[in-house]
């Protein structure tokens, strides 16, 4: 459950999203479910912490972890 930028400045792209607003949250998620009315999404997940996590948003990007493998 680490949020990485790869790449070389990469890091400056998500700093830059952060101050644009962008929330980056590490957690489990659990469900997502959309809201047919509205078609946001609605996220339930656990926190690093161990408390859960329910809010709305108009997208989530969820990022697989990527290991990769010299011989």
């Amino acid at each position: 459950m680490d949020l990485r930028a790869f790449g070389k400045d990469y890091y400056r792209y998500h700093h830059q999203a952060q101050q644009a607003g962008v929330k980056f949250q590490r957690c489990r998620v659990s469900r997502i479910r959309e809201n047919p009315k509205t078609r946001s999404l609605f996220l339930l997940a656990r926190a690093e912490d161990g408390k859960s996590i329910s809010s709305e948003f108009d997208m989530v990007v969820l990022s697989a972890a990527s290991v990769l493998a010299f011989t």
